[in-house]
């Protein structure tokens, strides 16, 4: 049966301001699993990975309650994102150099409606703790209370797309 799945992480956006938004977000590891930046743009329902698995969110502009795209209206933003979080299947998260605290709160969300989740970090060399990570307090915190979650290192957003595009995550979920 297929799954919807929730694909948290800060969005990464590069190259000059002056660049469409779609260009800017070309690196982001949701572009490269959806096949195109522009789907990551603005809130869709027909999202549908090769696998047969449905992308959920979330996207750099989400539908307000008036219909009209907005990442300005904080409640409404929290909102979608928490209806999205509570009927997804799994969550996919990236925790990288420039973590965000709403992919915090979800993962957090996610921990407490007991979600399967797939948590992807980078290895920071210089950390002091054993999770040798910036965020090792967000990552101790999902393998102390996050019944269904999967904790991997990861060097390139490359790396997380072709294991999703490949269906290979789903074999990671406990």
């Amino acid at each position: 049966m297929n799954k919807n799945i929730f694909f948290a992480g800060h969005f990464e956006l590069s190259g000059s301001t002056d660049l469409p938004l779609s260009e800017r977000l070309s690196g982001d590891y949701r572009s490269l699993v959806l096949g195109s930046p522009t789907k990551l743009v603005n809130s869709a329902t027909d999202l549908i990975l090769p696998d047969g698995n449905r992308y959920l969110g979330p996207f750099y502009c989400e539908k307000a309650s008036d219909g009209t795209f907005t990442s300005t209206i904080c409640s409404e933003v929290i909102g979608t994102e928490y209806a999205a979080v509570s009927t997804c299947d799994i969550i996919i998260a990236v925790l990288d150099r420039e973590c965000s605290t709403g992919t915090v709160v979800e993962i957090e969300w996610a921990i407490q409606m007991e979600k399967p989740m797939i948590i992807y970090y980078k290895v920071n060399p210089d950390s002091v703790y054993d999770v040798q990570s910036e965020y090792w307090f967000v990552i101790a915190d999902v393998l102390r209370r996050g019944k269904n979650a999967v904790v991997k290192k990861y060097e390139k957003v490359e790396d997380i797309a072709q294991e999703i595009l490949s269906g290979e995550y789903i074999n990671l979920l406990p």
